[in-house]
């Protein structure tokens, strides 16, 4: 199954390592704002050459709050630190969308809506 849509990248900084085989690998932790006090917590994995060209042309821009468009796949459920709930799931895509005002991310965030909960 794939997910769509917008997230914004946490105070966690991205972390660069090396995946078990070997590869190039980058997480980030993403928070989807549910609401004004509500927000679920998205660590995300993405592996290879992909994710190393991406990372070098966008990393200047991977700041607390930066507003990312994410295509990712095999999303699941995890007990994370300190036994808080989180998402996880391998990256396809992302997109560094502009910060913008708090009504232009209210708008991006209800974009992903489905058009029964949109009024």
């Amino acid at each position: 199954m794939h997910h769509t849509g917008t997230l914004y990248l946490s105070r966690t900084r991205p972390v660069v390592d090396t995946a078990p085989d070997g590869a190039w690998r980058l997480t980030l932790l993403l928070l989807d704002r549910q609401g004004t006090h509500e927000t679920e917590a998205w660590r995300v994995r993405w592996v290879g050459d992909a994710s190393r060209a991406w990372h070098a042309q966008h990393q200047h821009l991977l700041e607390p709050g930066a507003v990312l468009r994410v295509h990712l796949e095999r999303a699941r459920s995890h007990l994370g630190q300190a036994n808080v709930p989180e998402i996880r799931a391998r990256v396809v895509c992302i997109q560094i969308e502009p910060k913008g005002t708090p009504a232009v991310r209210e708008q991006l965030s209800n974009q992903e809506q489905p058009a029964s909960v949109a009024a």
